[in-house]
């Protein structure tokens, strides 16, 4: 998993509750992709910024939009 700075690690970690182990692995290096990319903040653009720190298959990123299970109360709390 991608090294988080430890004042964005509680932020992150709760985050965790709503999302699959599998899916909150494609997660973080979307977030701070979204946070580092310079102009649209599409998947394709985050994955560019990302790099390398965005190990495996595009599509199991933009998977975590279109069918990944989300648990809607957990993220809500």
């Amino acid at each position: 998993m991608l090294a988080l700075p430890s004042a964005a690690e509680p932020l992150f970690m709760s985050l965790s509750v709503a999302f699959t182990q599998p899916t909150f692995q494609r997660a973080i290096p979307l977030a701070v992709g979204a946070i580092l990319t310079m102009g649209r903040r599409t998947v394709t653009a985050i994955l560019r910024t990302m790099g390398l720190l965005a190990p495996g298959d595009p599509s199991t990123y933009h998977r975590v939009f279109s069918r990944a299970a989300w648990q809607r109360e957990a993220r809500s709390r």
